[in-house]
C-alpha cells in the first residue's frame, strides 16, 4: 500500500504582490502548498496558527525587513524553526 507524504507547506513573505504570487506559483506547480504574506507582521500572524515547512523572506520590506520576522519568528511556538 503506498502511502502519500503531506506536501511542503511553504510561506512567501515579500512586498512586491507580483513576484510573491509569481512564486506561490510556480511552488505550487511543484505541490507544494503555498501560502503568502504581503509583509512581516502579516507573516508572524500566519505563522502564529499555522505550522510551515519553509519561509522565503524578503530581506528589504517596508515596516517590519525579513530579519526582523525572521528573528520575531522564534516566539512562533515549536513548529516553527527559523534558520539562515
Amino acid at each position: 500500500m503506498a502511502t502519500t507524504t503531506p506536501p511542503v507547506r511553504l510561506l512567501i513573505v515579500d512586498d512586491d504582490e507580483a513576484l510573491r504570487q509569481t512564486l506561490a506559483r510556480r511552488f505550487q506547480r511543484l505541490g507544494m502548498a503555498v501560502a503568502e504574506a504581503a509583509d512581516g507582521e502579516e507573516a508572524l500572524a500566519k505563522a502564529g496558527h499555522t505550522a510551515y515547512d519553509v519561509a522565503l523572506l524578503d530581506l528589504h520590506m517596508p515596516g517590519m525587513t525579513g530579519r526582523s520576522c525572521w528573528a520575531g519568528s522564534r516566539g512562533c511556538g515549536p513548529s516553527w524553526r527559523p534558520s539562515c
